[in-house]
């Protein structure tokens, strides 16, 4: 893996994309020790987050789950109508 110049970003990205893969609800002790990250850092990605409506807290089970900002970013990737041609003329980061 590349070195990250904003760790938090990415941590926090991995908590989607853990959610996302995982496709169903999960308390933040699992996610923590999926993702190896300290309790917390783990808190603290999950309220901002929240915040922002990309994760919801499921107060009743103590899991988490995407949000509704989520579906948003979906639907406007697949609104986009990428072509073949266009997702490989995508520039990657270093």
């Amino acid at each position: 893996m590349s070195v990250s110049y904003a760790p938090a970003l990415r941590n926090g990205l991995a908590v989607l994309m853990l959610l996302a893969v995982r496709k169903q609800p999960m308390s933040a002790a699992r996610i923590m020790a999926e993702l190896d990250l300290p309790r917390s850092t783990t808190y603290h990605l999950l309220s901002e987050l929240q915040l922002v409506g990309l994760v919801d807290h499921l107060q009743k089970k103590r899991q988490y789950v995407l949000g509704p900002s989520a579906e948003l970013l979906g639907d406007a990737y697949r609104q986009n109508n990428i072509t073949t041609d266009d997702q490989t003329d995508r520039q990657t980061p270093d």
